[in-house]
């Protein structure tokens, strides 16, 4: 399955779902289409995604999931000057804190934004979007 980057529309994420073997490819080696419920975001450990499914929308950070629908988990993400902190936390356990720089919002595009290219800033604000995880719910 491959998957969109966030910022960046030309980087593809391969993901194999049975053994979560993933490896990154430019859009121009795709034979196929990427799915259109999934983002990818590369990290210091690897690589994270979302990707819709039938229980709900859902992270994939190495081997394991992190279910939207679940209140158990949260992220967050602090705004410094020239950086960002992303965290994830898991029953009030800090369990990822990653330090990042933000993408560049295209000032041409009407609709480019901070949520639209910042995958760790769009994950944290549709963590608890209703709307956003029934939309995202696979048939």
């Amino acid at each position: 399955m491959l998957v969109k980057n966030k910022a960046d529309k030309s980087r593809l994420l391969d993901i194999d779902l049975n053994s979560g073997r993933t490896q990154e490819m430019s859009r121009s080696e795709a034979t196929v289409s990427p799915k259109k419920k999934g983002f990818f975001e590369e990290w210091s450990r690897g690589y994270m995604y979302v990707l819709s499914g039938k229980s709900g929308p859902y992270l994939t950070v190495g081997q394991r999931k992190y279910y939207f629908s679940n209140p158990e988990w949260s992220a967050e993400v602090e705004k410094l000057k020239d950086e960002n902190v992303f965290r994830l936390w898991e029953r009030g356990r800090l369990v990822i804190e990653e330090l990042y720089s933000p993408p560049q919002v295209d000032d041409l595009d009407p609709w480019s934004d901070e949520e639209s290219e910042d995958f760790f800033v769009w994950l944290s604000n549709k963590k608890n979007d209703e709307e956003f995880i029934e939309m995202w719910t696979d048939e």
